[in-house]
């Protein structure tokens, strides 16, 4: 029995699979098996939209997938990725702001990356990120994005990480004629 992040296999994840035949594996482990065990398949409802950003499963099945050393820059990144990278650095570094993009795991998840960061002097896992026009879209990778933006500002045991990181970036595969 094949396995996919030490879960057995299932229909689901085999379904999954089959609608995304250009995703690398790496990317489908890191990102989409995750939430299809949580949320179920097919995509449907309001958390998936979510996870989607709001595009059609069509969309994420047409990328075309390359992964390469990213150097971060906030600013070229999406208005929403940028609000939410926003609230979690905002959260991470005293005195721990709260909004709407922090949930009950996001002390944690933070908490694990801060820990392993420090360990191992960088981020775990590659990031995955998706060119939307002139800006990137986080599809999976904001608490990690958090800590390497707002880890140097850590009063108390900082975090420095450099902006040159490996991501799974994302591209719009050129209309077919």
């Amino acid at each position: 029995m094949m396995t996919v992040l030490g879960y057995p296999h299932d229909r689901s994840i085999e379904m999954a699979r089959q609608a995304l035949p250009k995703m690398p594996l790496d990317v489908f482990e890191l990102w989409f098996a995750p939430e299809v065990r949580t949320l179920g398949w097919p995509p449907e409802g309001t958390e998936w939209r979510g996870v989607l950003r709001l595009r059609g499963l069509e969309y994420w099945a047409s990328l075309d997938w390359e992964l390469q050393e990213v150097t971060i820059d906030s600013d070229t990144f999406t208005d929403s990725a940028r609000e939410i990278l926003g609230a979690l650095v905002a959260f991470l570094v005293p005195p721990h702001h709260l909004s709407r993009f922090v949930t009950a795991t996001t002390t944690d998840k933070l908490n694990r990356l801060l820990r392993y960061a420090r360990e191992h002097g960088a981020i775990p896992h590659p990031l995955v990120l998706v060119k939307d026009g002139g800006s990137i879209e986080i599809a999976d990778g904001c608490h990690r994005l958090a800590v390497v933006l707002g880890g140097p500002s850590l009063a108390r045991n900082p975090v420095s990480l450099g902006l040159h990181h490996m991501a799974w970036v994302g591209t719009p595969g050129l209309p077919r004629p």
